[in-house]
């Protein structure tokens, strides 16, 4: 069987605009999968879910042209890169927060030194879209996004991520050395969530629909996980699943700070809080 009697590369373009290229190229890789008895090579890029790979081994193979594996490749190039951004804000989505948090945990290990994890979620994002449209919504939600990064460093990794399933949660990750202030890794990362509640609470914006309008701020609500690496021992560092149980905490803590609705920091593998102080009436 050779692919190219089925799809060549120049019916890419329409092939895709129907099936849209994800699932286009996913289920041809599969087919060319099947086209070479599923070899050893395929079926371990096929598991990996490595489609570029599965697509040049094919070419390899004979199942299919190196010039169509080399349009499929380029393809999967791209998608990987915008499936890496939220389209609305430019923001890395979750996808690329669960890449960058073990190579973060890996070099914190390395270093000893700490990283913190911020949640934050964004206060009154559904109640300016159910009353002055999802472009007001939209205009919230990117004020929200500079007014957040502007408390950051340039070099912290903050995310559209969400963890509890809700559209307006964020996600960052900010590195540390072995300087910090005196006030500790709880009181310092208690203070980043202090200044980002804080610098939503400023130039409320004015919103309209015809009918009244209203001016509102956008106000954030954030916890802290702190992360201190364990001591090397010679046993592997698991990063991966020291990322899984953080994203779980990261969770939970969201949960807490909507609920008690209060800055929460807490360290990484315990439920007590280090610090709450209240934020202000909901």
């Amino acid at each position: 069987m050779n692919l190219d009697g089925i799809v060549s590369a120049y019916e890419v373009r329409d092939r895709v605009a129907r099936l849209g290229e994800w699932p286009f190229l996913k289920c041809l890789a599969y087919a060319a999968a099947v086209a070479n008895s599923f070899s050893p090579l395929l079926v371990n890029a096929l598991s990996n879910q490595d489609y570029g790979q599965a697509m040049i081994q094919a070419a390899v193979n004979g199942a299919i042209s190196f010039p169509a594996s080399y349009v499929f490749s380029r393809m999967l190039v791209r998608y990987r890169c915008e499936s890496m951004v939220d389209e609305l804000t430019g923001l890395p989505n979750l996808r690329a927060l669960k890449q960058r948090m073990p190579e973060e945990l890996s070099r914190a290990y390395r270093q000893q030194s700490p990283v913190f994890f911020l949640q934050m979620d964004l206060k009154g994002l559904k109640y300016v879209n159910n009353n002055f449209g999802l472009d007001a919504g939209n205009q919230l939600l990117l004020e929200a996004v500079l007014r957040m990064k502007e408390q950051l460093r340039p070099y912290d990794f903050v995310g559209r991520c969400s963890t509890t399933g809700g559209s307006d949660e964020f996600v960052a990750v900010l590195p540390l050395g072995s300087n910090y202030p005196n006030n500790g890794l709880s009181g310092y990362a208690y203070s980043v969530c202090e200044r980002i509640v804080d610098s939503g609470s400023r130039s409320p914006i004015e919103f309209m629909n015809g009918r009244f309008s209203e001016r509102i701020s956008p106000e954030f609500r954030c916890g802290a996980l702190v992360y201190s690496p364990p001591e090397k021992n010679g046993h592997a560092f698991d990063s991966c699943g020291e990322s899984a149980e953080i994203l779980k905490q990261l969770g939970i803590l969201l949960v807490d700070v909507k609920s008690r609705n209060e800055i929460i920091v807490r360290e990484f593998g315990r439920k007590e809080n280090v610090h709450n102080f209240p934020t202000g009436k909901l």
